[in-house]
């Protein structure tokens, strides 16, 4: 009985020596570096994310283009002058023809047949466009600090894009319709007009879209 008391009370002490002197539960190692690598990787992503997200910059392009589409319908005029008049010049120098101001828009004199811009013709359309395709770019470019020379390129790309887009349909709509009137089929100008100008502002809006990826999508973010 004796022996057996001892044994119980020694059993005790060895016990309530070995909780006074830890005090912390036994962790694997692995798991416990398992844990800290997780923790770790979390941060990084969260460091990693850009600021902002797709849908909110898509939604600023669309309020860009909802814009730009109202203040070409409200000042057609304006638009004119700013993209119109850059675009017929630039088709006049190509065409050989003189550029002359008329009461409804300009007129390019060529020797075979002559180009009347007007309103409808001022890009004003295509400019706005051009811009809502900007601003995810531009928001990219300021959240990482981009270069002043990127930086005016980028608020410049735009208004010249749509210009030389501009300049370039005129003159492939003057060779359509120079097409139709060899032809003899008057009744396909206006489709043919139309379809030409389509396809015109298309390709330029893929290559104005492969240009800026190229540029600002790989240098800013390296």
């Amino acid at each position: 009985m004796t022996v057996l008391t001892r044994l119980t009370a020694w059993t005790g002490k060895l016990s309530a020596s070995q909780t006074g002197a830890g005090h912390r539960p036994f962790l694997d190692p692995s798991i416990r570096s398992t844990g800290s690598t997780g923790s770790l990787g979390c941060a990084a992503q969260e460091t990693a994310q850009p600021p902002g997200t797709p849908a909110q910059a898509w939604l600023v392009s669309v309020l860009v283009l909802g814009a730009g589409l109202l203040l070409a319908h409200l000042a057609p005029d304006v638009f004119l002058r700013l993209l119109g008049v850059p675009a017929a010049w630039l088709a006049s120098l190509w065409l050989r023809g003189p550029l002359v101001f008329d009461v409804d828009g300009y007129w390019i004199l060529n020797a075979r047949q002559a180009v009347h811009v007007t309103n409808a013709c001022n890009g004003a359309g295509f400019f706005a466009l051009l811009s809502a395709l900007t601003v995810p770019y531009w928001r990219r470019g300021l959240s990482r600090r981009a270069g002043c020379m990127q930086g005016c390129l980028l608020l410049t790309a735009p208004y010249t894009g749509a210009v030389l887009a501009n300049g370039v349909r005129i003159i492939v709509v003057w060779y359509a319709a120079h097409v139709t009137h060899v032809l003899a089929i008057p009744a396909w100008a206006a489709t043919i007009h139309y379809i030409s100008g389509l396809l015109v502002f298309f390709l330029f809006l893929v290559g104005y879209h492969i240009c800026m990826e190229r540029i600002y999508h790989e240098r800013i973010t390296s």
